[in-house]
């Protein structure tokens, strides 16, 4: 059964504006909206298909005029082999969100099987699925996917996640630092908490991972049994934007006497970093890829 999607939806997931997208339909016939009884436009899954390839080609250079003569083969063909040049990974991405759209596990297996085949376990997780999941919270906050899209997709990741974590054996360096990982109360998506706790295990760092939905409470009781110097959490949901500035300040004063500092990022914490917020103990990030460069970058 075929998704629907909105102008503005296609906007979202292509990066075309919604009047440029309207202009290559009067001009070029790329793709041509559907309208329901009540006359309003949608599209399909084979039209977001078509609009991310040929957004695609263009942005790297082709002209729309010659893009749209091209077969679906042919475009296909010519999308894949200028993926992967220098750093970009547009193709394996569109791949993986249509599987997403269509609720097709295998081809979300097979589409991240190749990009592990193509590129290598690290890259494919670091450069591909990390894009991928950066793109995944931009559409989420934007409503552009649904929620049974979001776990869907979410559980097939938690799984090659897991599947990574358990199979890296890097023992920690000898001035490794501890990094304890978790989600504040009622805070459920921990892709990219997982993802970090990957990241910091491959950098050769100790990591404590609580996990989604944990009271801050327990982060004292923890540092009595095993200190830890830095703590990393990420706003997705909650807490509520205007509630983050009070709860970082519970978290923080709640372990005043111990040298540790704190790194949060998510879509809740966009509104003090836009406002500005003063903590010398507190760090915070649009994203999981800005807290990724900030731990790794010192």
């Amino acid at each position: 059964m075929n998704s629907k999607y909105s102008i503005k939806d296609l906007e979202q997931l292509s990066g075309i504006k919604a009047h440029t997208i309207r202009i290559w339909e009067q001009r070029y016939d790329v793709i041509q909206p559907r309208r329901t009884e009540t006359n309003i436009r949608y599209y399909e899954d084979c039209d977001l298909r078509k609009l991310l390839n040929v957004s695609f080609l263009v942005h790297e250079g082709l002209k729309i005029s010659k893009v749209t003569k091209l077969s679906e083969e042919e475009m296909h063909e010519l999308v894949q082999e200028k993926s992967g040049a220098k750093g970009c990974f547009s193709a394996e991405i569109n791949a993986l969100k249509m599987a997403m759209f269509e609720y097709n596990q295998l081809a979300f297996t097979e589409a991240f099987d190749t990009c592990v085949e193509k590129y290598g376990t690290d890259k494919a997780f670091t450069d591909v699925l990390g894009e991928f999941i950066a793109q995944l919270g931009v559409l989420w906050q934007t409503n552009t996917i649904s929620v049974s899209n979001e776990h869907f997709v979410s559980n097939l990741i938690k799984q090659k996640l897991y599947s990574l974590i358990d199979a890296t054996r890097i023992a920690p360096h000898k001035n490794a630092k501890t990094y304890l990982l978790y989600l504040p109360s009622n805070e459920l998506h921990e892709i990219g908490l997982l993802y970090l706790q990957y990241q910091l295990i491959a950098h050769g760092q100790h990591v404590i991972f609580l996990g989604q939905n944990t009271p801050s409470d327990y982060l004292k009781e923890v540092y009595k049994k095993v200190p830890f110097d830095e703590v990393v959490s990420i706003f997705t949901t909650n807490p509520h934007c205007e509630e983050v500035e009070d709860y970082i300040d519970n978290v923080v004063n709640s372990l005043i006497d111990y040298q540790i500092n704190f790194n949060f990022c998510g879509a809740q914490v966009h509104e003090i970093l836009q406002d500005g917020f003063e903590n010398s103990r507190v760090s915070l990030f649009k994203g999981v890829s800005e807290l990724k460069q900030k731990l790794f970058n010192k």
